[in-house]
């Protein structure tokens, strides 16, 4: 990534999560970075971890959810973006659920 794309980086939220691995249980911490780019803004996969990079618009994320198209880890920083930035955009009782449950991983 281009340096001058690291000015608009800012920290999101650091999430702390558990989750069963076999019989094994499994500790991670998620942090979360806020990066505003422009669409035609091509990411490069250079560690392995991410498979692909693609936009979408917001209202079309349900689609890869129902599909199971994320690994469960994946949701949960989508679920802290869409409680920061953009909780106006959805039910007040569907926001306070995506809290409960991410306090739960906290």
């Amino acid at each position: 990534m281009i340096k001058s794309h690291f000015k608009n980086l800012k920290k999101g939220s650091t999430i702390h999560y558990c989750h069963n691995e076999k019989k094994n249980i499994n500790s991670a911490i998620i942090f979360v970075y806020d990066l505003e780019i422009n669409k035609d803004f091509i990411f490069k996969n250079i560690d392995g971890e991410v498979e692909d990079f693609f936009n979408i618009e917001i209202n079309e994320i349900y689609k890869i959810l129902e599909n199971r198209q994320l690994k469960p880890n994946c949701i949960i920083p989508l679920a802290d973006f869409f409680v920061r930035k953009l909780k106006n955009e959805f039910p007040k009782k569907g926001i306070n659920e995506i809290k409960r449950i991410l306090r739960t991983y906290e």
